[in-house]
């Protein structure tokens, strides 16, 4: 008879050990992805559950793991209320430079993105 000794995470032919593998590979995933804060915290918590029988002599156990990934990061932009060419009221996105502007590399500042409201919003002005 064998008695080496080996760790929980080995039993269910590897499947515990898989499940926290598993949970790594998800968090390695959220560290690389630049919609998230690269330095905040992730966790991988492995729970383990005891279900001895009423003799104490046999013990099922189950592995759980779960992991809570940084959260992806929140954008924003600036709207300014303005009048489109019918006067009606709308939100134009401001950019960072004056629409039309040229750059150095020969790219052109982009109009402003325009939302439309809702009528009912045009006519409690």
């Amino acid at each position: 008879m064998d008695d080496k000794r080996t760790s929980i995470l080995q039993m269910a032919k590897g499947a515990f050990l898989e499940r926290a593998d598993y949970e790594l590979d998800k968090m390695v995933s959220n560290i690389l992805d630049p919609n998230t804060k690269p330095d905040a915290k992730r966790v991988i918590s492995i729970k383990i559950t005891l279900l001895p029988d009423k003799q104490r002599q046999a013990v099922q156990v189950q592995v759980a793991t779960h992991s809570t990934p940084a959260p992806v990061e929140p954008v924003g932009t600036t709207l300014m209320f303005a009048g489109d060419a019918n006067g009606e009221l709308v939100l134009k996105e401001i950019g960072e430079h004056a629409p039309g502007q040229m750059f150095l590399n020969g790219e052109e500042q982009e109009q402003p993105k325009i939302v439309a409201l809702q009528k009912e919003l045009q006519a409690a002005e």
